[in-house]
């Protein structure tokens, strides 16, 4: 309800859903450091792309056929909820970011 009343929100959140599409399917390594790099300064901004990872690969696991693609969905998605529960506890965020992008 929140992004349909407030279309810069929604418009923000849409670019970051993009933005872990382009991160999952088509960037290297490196493109994915950077980006995270900056995403990693904003803590309000890194939640909200971490919420929208999960649900990007939920969505993923639940269009995959192969019993090994939804596995390692699963995997990453449990990396990611480390993520948000060490980044609430204080941990480093940009390091958090970087190690969660390596396992891409």
């Amino acid at each position: 309800i929140q992004l349909l009343r407030d279309p810069e929100t929604f418009q923000e959140v849409r670019v970051l859903y993009r933005l872990v599409q382009f991160l999952d399917e088509n960037a290297t390594p490196a493109t994915r450091l950077t980006t995270v790099q900056g995403i990693s300064q904003d803590t309000q901004k890194m939640r909200n792309f971490l919420s929208l990872m999960v649900h990007y690969f939920r969505r993923k696991m639940f269009g995959q056929t192969s019993k090994e693609k939804k596995r390692t969905s699963i995997q990453i998605i449990r990396e990611i909820h480390r993520v948000m529960d060490l980044a609430s506890r204080n941990i480093n965020p940009r390091l958090l970011m970087e190690n969660l992008m390596l396992q891409l």
